[in-house]
């Protein structure tokens, strides 16, 4: 689907857990419209959700819905943040230059939300799974990518930054043989993943002996940005966790 020209009335699951996130400032000429799907870019600013692309858009965090707009107070209900030069009539108490990062700023919710969906297919099976998001009021099931590699723990410092980014939690393991062989070493005790930035650190005290070991890793990362977990199907809307990313079946 194309992506959002103007506000959505998007649908909350009745007694949906919610989660406020604080206002959050809108990257520089970038329009979100109320009701669609938020993402923070490698910025760490607010954009809509969207295919991965170019710098800063090559890391994608949905984090929610955009619920209101911020621009020296709360705004009516309805009104979009529209971040582009020449908007400033817009947005009256705006303490910025319209278009540039951060002029005006968003507030985002977390929940369940009702979203449309592509032609993979998504249905009542799907209940459970992960599901990425093609734009910002579409998901999609997408494809998870397999990754393979080794790495040597460098002498220098016990990190190394050479894994793809977006990872897809609960699908990385890191072993002392090839084949997923030798000892599995423990996340959080032998080493930790940033997942965004795909940074492999590993941790004192653990197995890891920085200079001296090869570790074989495997994982999934994603060529869309994770919107959350399928929740439900049903109304022909995939019902999404939005942010819930812990882990896949």
């Amino acid at each position: 689907m194309a992506a959002l020209i103007s506000s959505r009335n998007t649908p909350e699951w009745n007694g949906s857990t919610r989660i406020h996130y604080g206002l959050t400032p809108v990257e520089a000429n970038t329009s979100i419209f109320v009701g669609s799907m938020v993402a923070l870019n490698s910025n760490r600013r607010a954009v809509k959700a969207q295919a991965l692309g170019a710098a800063p858009l090559d890391k994608l965090q949905i984090i929610g819905i955009c619920e209101y707009v911020y621009a020296g107070g709360i705004l009516p209900p309805g009104i979009d943040a529209l971040n582009q030069t020449g908007n400033g009539s817009l947005y009256p108490s705006a303490t910025a230059t319209l278009g540039t990062a951060g002029a005006i700023s968003i507030g985002i919710v977390s929940g369940i939300f009702g979203l449309d969906v592509d032609s993979t297919i998504i249905d009542t099976t799907r209940n459970g799974e992960l599901c990425f998001a093609s734009d910002d009021h579409t998901v999609t099931m997408g494809a998870l990518v397999a990754n393979t590699t080794s790495i040597v723990t460098p002498a220098a410092a016990p990190f190394v930054n050479v894994l793809l980014p977006n990872i897809v939690r609960g699908t990385f393991n890191a072993y002392s043989a090839t084949g997923a062989g030798g000892t599995h070493y423990a996340e959080g005790v032998d080493f930790a993943v940033n997942y965004e930035t795909g940074l492999f650190t590993a941790l004192a005290g653990g197995a890891l002996t920085a200079g001296t070991v090869t570790v074989f890793i495997t994982y999934f990362h994603s060529t869309a940005p994770v919107a959350g977990r399928i929740y439900s199907y049903e109304q022909g809307m995939a019902w999404v966790h939005l942010g819930a990313q812990s882990s896949i079946p």
